[in-house]
C-alpha cells in the first residue's frame, strides 16, 4: 500500500495513544465511568497503529484494521446524553447544530477524543470528520482496483 496511509494509521495512533496515556495519568483516582471511556478510545487509537503495521503487507484482508479506524473516526455527535469523537492527526469536522439552525467546521491537527455519557451538554450536535470519510472512501473505491493477489 501506499507509505503515506501507514505513516498516516501509526502517527495517528501513535498521537492517540500518549493522549490518553496522559489522561489517563491525570485521572487517576478518578471514576471507573472516566476510566473505561479512556480504555475504550485507547484502543481504537491501538486498532490504527495495528493497521498501520499489517498496511505494509499489500493485501486487502489486511487492510480492514486501517478502514475499521478510518471508519471510527467518521462520526462526531454530542448530545446530553452521549458524545463521541475520535480524531488522529489531522482533522476537518462539519457539524450541524440542529436547534441553533448552524453549521459549524472544525479544523484539528494532533489527536482528540470524547467519549462521555450523561455530562449534560446543552447544544446537540452531529457531523461527520471529512478527512477520514474521503480516505475511507479512496481506500474503497480506488485503491481495491490496484491490489493485486499476490502468487
Amino acid at each position: 500500500m501506499n507509505a503515506w496511509l501507514t505513516i498516516l494509521a501509526i502517527g495517528g495512533g501513535t498521537d492517540g495513544v500518549v493522549s490518553c496515556l496522559a489522561q489517563l495519568i491525570r485521572s487517576l483516582g478518578s471514576s471507573l465511568k472516566e476510566f473505561v471511556a479512556i480504555a475504550l478510545i485507547l484502543a481504537v487509537y491501538c486498532v490504527g497503529i495495528l493497521g498501520g503495521i499489517k498496511d505494509n503487507a499489500e493485501s486487502t484482508k489486511k487492510r480492514q484494521f486501517i478502514e475499521v479506524y478510518l471508519a471510527m473516526q467518521i462520526p462526531v455527535l454530542n448530545t446530553s446524553w452521549f458524545s463521541y469523537k475520535v480524531f488522529a492527526l489531522i482533522s476537518y469536522a462539519a457539524i450541524v447544530h440542529p436547534a441553533a439552525e448552524s453549521l459549524e467546521f472544525q479544523w484539528f491537527v494532533g489527536a482528540d477524543w470524547e467519549l462521555a455519557l450523561f455530562h449534560g451538554v446543552a447544544e446537540v450536535g452531529v457531523g461527520i470528520n471529512v478527512i477520514p470519510a474521503l480516505v475511507l472512501i479512496w481506500l474503497r473505491k480506488f485503491s481495491a482496483l490496484s491490489v493485486q493477489p499476490r502468487t
